[in-house]
């Protein structure tokens, strides 16, 4: 079973819708009409099983130390879930995400405000 294409979120106000533009052996890559929005599906597998969904955003903005000039910025949000390649249940899996997904994004995202302004 493979994500949604078109894959979107929300980024704030912005709901870009991603199209699939890459499609491999456990990976896909979605990337938006004006390719400022990106998002990678992979997984790898052996002893240690490993999925990653990352996001990247990109903008053109004023250059702090030289105003006149426009630069490139690109800031990038991932999740990475590893577990062995038995022991747990799907359930137990999803649980384990689904919690600390959970504990992030409650009280109005207090703990993702947290985590970007380097508390710990």
């Amino acid at each position: 079973m493979a994500f949604a294409d078109p894959y979107v979120l929300t980024i704030g106000a912005a709901t870009p819708s991603l199209a699939a533009v890459s499609r491999g052996d456990n990976t896909t890559t979605y990337r938006s009409g004006d390719s400022l929005v990106q998002a990678k599906v992979s997984h790898s597998y052996g002893k240690v099983n490993r999925s990653v969904v990352r996001i990247d955003f990109t903008k053109i903005a004023a250059d702090p130390f030289a105003p006149s000039v426009n630069q490139k910025f690109t800031h990038s949000a991932y999740v990475v879930y590893q577990r062995p390649a038995v022991g747990f249940t799907t359930t137990e899996q999803a649980d384990l995400i689904k919690g600390l997904l959970a504990k992030m994004s409650a009280t109005t995202y207090a703990d993702v405000t947290k985590l970007v302004a380097g508390e710990n």
